[in-house]
This record gives C-alpha cells, sequence and structure tokens, in this order.
C-alpha cells in the first residue's frame, strides 16, 4: 500500500472506532496466524503466511509495501509439478462470532489480489462451524492495495458465524492474495461517505461539470439527499435530490445540476459532501466531504501514454506473455502519430544464463529507478500501474484512463541521420501551467524490431522477434534536467548521438525510432511521451551518392503508389516498405539498374491504411520516403 493510503486507513480506521462498535480487529502485526483464527489448504499447499509485504511475495508477484499483512502465494510455490502447492482450499477463517441481535454487520478490509494467472478470491460465511460455505464477495482484480467491505447482515439472526478469506489458484500456477486491517463492525445507520471527485487533476478555463460518486457507508438504503460544493471555501452550491435509491455500501455517481465556472487560471481546491440524509443528520460526518485541487489552464494537450516494460530474450515468462503484449501494443496504434502508447523495453540482464545481448547498463539503471524486483514488468504512466504486464485487459483500462487524462506538456520532436551514424534529435517542449519540481526529459533511440538470430546467438526461449528496444538513452539514463516552467513556456532541445560509439544496432539504421518523454523523478509520473521514426537526412545522402530525384506520388495513395528516381551510374537496387511498428510489409529485389531515370510501381491494395516509410537502396545508399495509404 502507498505510504498515503496507508495513512487514510489509519486515520479511518482510528475514527470509525470511536463511532461505531467493533466485532472483530486484526492487523496481523504479530507476523504469525492470530489466536483464535484457524487455516486450511490442500496438501502439499502451504497455506496462508504471515508477515512483511517482501517475505509474502515472490519473484513474479510482489505484494506493494504494507504493514505486516496474511497471503496466500501461489507463485512462491507452485511449479505445476505432481507435488506442486494446490492453493483452491486456502482458506484463512475467523473466529466463531455471535452475530444475533445486530441490525447491521459490515466487514472491512485491506487487500492486495491482481487476479494474474487466474487466480481469484472470495470472502465467505459459514454458521455451522465450516461445515458449508457461503460466497458473500468475489474480488475485482487491482493493481494496487484496495480497500474493500462487504455487507454481513445477511447472517444477523446466528450465533456461530465464520468469516473466511479464500484464494483459489484454479489448478493453475497462478500469483496470490494478500489482506489486513480486518474489522467487522456495526455501522452507523445513515453515514454518506465521499469517494471521488471526476475532474482531471487539470481542466481548461471553461464551465465545469462537478460530477464524481459518493459511498452510503451506513446500513440504511437512501432515498434523498443535498449534493452539496464549495470552490476555495466559498459559497455553498447546493442541489436537492430524491427519488434514490443507493442500497447500503453501494457507490452514488453523481453529477452536480449547476456547473462551475472558473474565474481564473491557477490552483482551485473543490469540496463536495452529501448531507440531509433521508432527512436526517449524517451518522459519521469524518468522512463526509472528498476534496480535489485542479489547475485551470487555459491550454492542455493529448496525453500519450508511456509503457516501459523490462524483459529479456532468457526469460521464459516473458516470452509466453510477449504475444498477447505485441498484440495490445498494436492495438494502441504504438509509436505512431495517432496512438495512445508511446513504447520502450528494456532488455535485462537476468534470469541465467543472463547473456541477452540488447542490455545496456542505462536499462539496469530504470530498473534500480522503478524498484522492479522480477520479469516481465511493467510501468506505465510511470506511476499509474508497476506490475505484470501480462493481463492485457486490465493494461488497458488503465491505458484508457491515463490517454484520457489532458496532458500539461506538449513535446514535438524530430529525428533524422546528419551523418553516416550519427542521430540527431531536436525539439521543443511546452508548458501549459506553471510547474516546478525535479523533472527530467528523457530521450531514448529504440530498435523497432530485433530478430533473434541478429543477437550474436544469445537467446534461451521461444521467442524470436524483440520489438521497441532500448538502445540509447541520451545524453544518458539520467536524462536533462527541466527548469522551472511558467504557462506558456516554449524550451528547444538538441542531443546528438553517434551510433558507432554503440551500442550495437542489430538490424538496420532506417530501423529505429526515438522515444521523449517528460517525467517527475520524484512521484515517477510520466507528465507526456511522444516518439517519432529517424529519417534518413536525404540531402546529404544525395549529394554523396549516386541516386536523386527521389520521389513516391501519389501521396497519400490507395491501390498503387509509383516511386520515381534518378542513377549517376548502374547500381544493385532494392525497394522495401516498412510500416509504423518497424514490420516489413513489401520487398522488392529490382537487381543492377542502369544510369537514368526510374520508376516502380508499389501495389499497397493489400496495406491496412496508416503511414508507411518506402526505403529504396541502391548501392550503399537507403533514402527513405513517407507515404500514407487510405482506403
Amino acid at each position: 500500500m502507498k505510504k498515503t493510503l496507508l495513512t487514510l486507513t489509519l486515520l479511518f480506521s482510528t475514527i470509525a472506532f470511536l463511532s461505531s462498535q467493533n466485532i472483530l480487529v486484526e492487523n496481523f502485526e504479530s507476523g504469525a496466524l492470530p489466536s483464535g483464527w484457524t487455516k486450511t489448504q490442500s496438501s502439499p499447499s502451504v497455506g496462508w503466511e504471515f508477515g512483511t509485504a517482501t517475505v509474502v511475495s515472490s519473484q513474479y508477484w510482489t505484494i506493494p509495501a504494507h504493514t505486516k499483512i496474511a497471503g496466500s502465494n501461489d507463485d512462491k510455490y507452485d511449479n505445476q509439478a505432481a507435488t506442486a502447492n494446490v492453493a483452491n482450499l486456502d482458506f484463512l477463517i475467523t473466529p466463531s462470532m455471535d452475530f444475533s441481535g445486530y441490525a447491521a454487520i459490515f466487514m472491512e478490509f485491506a487487500a492486495f489480489f491482481d487476479g494474474q494467472y487466474g487466480s481469484t478470491a472470495h470472502i465467505k460465511v459459514s454458521t455451522n462451524n465450516g461445515a458449508t460455505w457461503t460466497n458473500v464477495k468475489t474480488l475485482t482484480a487491482n493493481s494496487a492495495w484496495q480497500n474493500v467491505t462487504v455487507n454481513l447482515t445477511a447472517f444477523n439472526s446466528n450465533t456461530d458465524v465464520k468469516v473466511a478469506i479464500h484464494h483459489n489458484d484454479n489448478n493453475g500456477w497462478a500469483s496470490g492474495f494478500a489482506v489486513d486491517d480486518i474489522r467487522i463492525f456495526v455501522p452507523n445507520s445513515f453515514d454518506m461517505a465521499g469517494v471521488k471527485i471526476n475532474l482531471d487533476d487539470h481542466v481548461l478555463n471553461i464551465a465545469q461539470t462537478i460530477a464524481g460518486s459518493l459511498n452510503n457507508a451506513g446500513s440504511v438504503s437512501v432515498t434523498s439527499l443535498d449534493l452539496n460544493y464549495n470552490i476555495n471555501n466559498g459559497a455553498v452550491v447546493t442541489q436537492a435530490l430524491s427519488s434514490l435509491s443507493i442500497a447500503p455500501l453501494a457507490n452514488y455517481n453523481f453529477s452536480h445540476g449547476t456547473q462551475w465556472t472558473p474565474s481564473s487560471t491557477g490552483n482551485h481546491t473543490i469540496k463536495v459532501w452529501a448531507s440531509n440524509i433521508n432527512g436526517n443528520v449524517d451518522g459519521f460526518t469524518t468522512n463526509d466531504t472528498v476534496i480535489k485541487t485542479v489547475y485551470v489552464a487555459n491550454n492542455l494537450s493529448q496525453r500519450k501514454v508511456l509503457y516501459e516494460q523490462f524483459t529479456s530474450n532468457t526469460c521464459g515468462p516473458c516470452a509466453s506473455s510477449a504475444p498477447a503484449i505485441t498484440t495490445f501494443l498494436n492495438n494502441n496504434n504504438v509509436n505512431s502519430t495517432n496512438g495512445k502508447i508511446v513504447a520502450l523495453k528494456n532488455h535485462m540482464n537476468y534470469p541465467s544464463p543472463g547473456n541477452d545481448a540488447s542490455y545496456t547498463t542505462e536499462a539496469s539503471t530504470r530498473h534500480t529507478y522503478y524498484g522492479v524486483t522480477g520479469i516481465p514488468h511493467a510501468n506505465i504512466g510511470g506511476s499509474a500501474y508497476s506490475g505484470h504486464p501480462g493481463n492485457t485487459a486490465s493494461t488497458q483500462v488503465i491505458v484508457n484512463a491515463e490517454y484520457a487524462r489532458p496532458a500539461i506538456f506538449n513535446i514535438d520532436i524530430n529525428a533524422e541521420y546528419t551523418a553516416d551514424s550519427v542521430v540527431t534529435v531536436s525539439g521543443n517542449y511546452t508548458s501549459h501551467v506553471d510547474v516546478a519540481g525535479n523533472l527530467k526529459l528523457h530521450v531514448v533511440i529504440i530498435e523497432d524490431l530485433i530478430l533473434k538470430s541478429q543477437m550474436n546467438g544469445t537467446g534461451t526461449t521461444s521467442q524470436t522477434e524483440f520489438r521497441q528496444v532500448m538502445r540509447k538513452m541520451l545524453p544518458n539514463a539520467a536524462g536533462t534536467t527541466v527548469p522551472t516552467q511558467t504557462e506558456g513556456q516554449n524550451t528547444p532541445f538538441t542531443l546528438t548521438y553517434d551510433l558507432k560509439n554503440g551500442p550495437k544496432v542489430f538490424n538496420t539504421m532506417n530501423g529505429l525510432t526515438v522515444v521523449t518523454f517528460i517525467q517527475n523523478v520524484t512521484t515517477k509520473e510520466v507528465y507526456q511521451a511522444n516518439s517519432v521514426r529517424v529519417n534518413l537526412f536525404v540531402g546529404i545522402e544525395e549529394a554523396k551518392s549516386t541516386v536523386f530525384g527521389v520521389n513516391v506520388y501519389p501521396n497519400p495513395v490507395s491501390n498503387n503508389a509509383n516511386l520515381v528516381f534518378n542513377l549517376n551510374s548502374a547500381e544493385n537496387t532494392q525497394v522495401m516498405v516498412y510500416n509504423m511498428i518497424g514490420e516489413l510489409v513489401y520487398s522488392n529485389e529490382l537487381g543492377v539498374l542502369g544510369q537514368g531515370n526510374h520508376s516502380v510501381e508499389i501495389n499497397t491494395t493489400s496495406f491496412n491504411s496508416g503511414l508507411y516509410f518506402v526505403n529504396l537502396k541502391s548501392g550503399n545508399t537507403v533514402t527513405t520516403k513517407k507515404i500514407s495509404v487510405l482506403h
């Protein structure tokens, strides 16, 4: 759990103790099975363990930092052998409790459950000493610690109630389920709690709708309430709502009927709360108000989401997850003008034999920066997600949420060869808001595609293609400091690197892309990202070669494109066309062509609509032209 979430949880629990009756409280700080609790498991399962997050974690299932916890970790003990861990009956069971006489009973706890590799997590109840169990909650996967509340009121006529926390690996080599801070209690009758305000951290200086969600933390269904908000502790704006039906523990999504029109740019604090619940005073006011500070700006940009992965060609789980990740990235138009995702992959020097030829020390620096403990691992938006990349359905939700957030920076870049092996990256970034902090601009050269056969014989897995491979960070892994920015400030940058200085380019010089992003070093949040293919600088290439007058028409093209060029002397000539992710989609060996004008027809009927790079190789010279295919 993040430190801020832990603080809020402890604060909420402390306050709640004062306002409602506790039936059972357990925080697992003893680091052992609590007194009166029991656990069961199928042999040879280890079952539930206790201790710090580090103790319960494993290489491929890492639990975020937390106080001492209880956890069932199938990844740690399962190896799919006959004697492997079978976590289908990993139950952690409370002592027996008497629920009779209570009007309502709730259970709340902190949970870490990411649902990887088939894991499921449940809360179950028994009223016959564990002979049978009733499932009352199936958890939803989440990449971070989450607070969960379960309504147990249905069992308030029973005198012998046990609650079980159940992890099931569903007969697979799964991940795990961890819990902490369990509390079973009698709630207040009327208690509407603030959950969130849906406004982004940065909004445009136009009328804004105050929307978000509240939670009925009380035991009585809510049929009416007053919805209130104010800005900067100013006048309260109230809307009376009736004909509602908000069940206990249900969320209510609100959209206030009166918009807020900002009076100025800069920071503004918004407070939202409910009152007059069913005509009654809220029984627990401490959790009523949800607060958010937003920055009002005159301009904002479309965000591109940075997807930074850690992998290796000696990593079996990396290879098995690669096809799904490739599809996921392609579905998001990775590293393209209209794409959601900007991606780069850092290749590591483990697991054994640890001889991935594309490993660099800069990849190791990024590995240490994020605190990665095992691969495959991905960071999305720097800090929006940090974990296993295999569940692409879950990561797509995170990417969509990040993409929907306006960006406070715009980055424009261009990259080209200014000599045989020298890449020059130039561009500028513009800040839409006043921003200060420990920010860095990172500029990264990546190879779009490296084949296993090109990697010096290394690679111990079935994976044969490696995409978006990080080769060089400019000037290094530390990046370039972004000075304090004022709204509208534009900052140019230029970085040059000679690839002859290493690392090795495995494929071709015209299969490179430059990725740029601005990152908060302290929080790890990536504010904006962008990418561009490295283009040949035609002026220099033509000046020292025998080919000139290269052109492609029509452009855009639908079915057939004409490539025209002029040779000063006879040369062996080849035409190749690549898509935006570096895949070869067309190749034509023309053989030796004589001096003079030439024209080659390229059939684009089978191409998908999008941008492509036409490479004309004549002798030792490669000239690149960009075309757009529209069907």
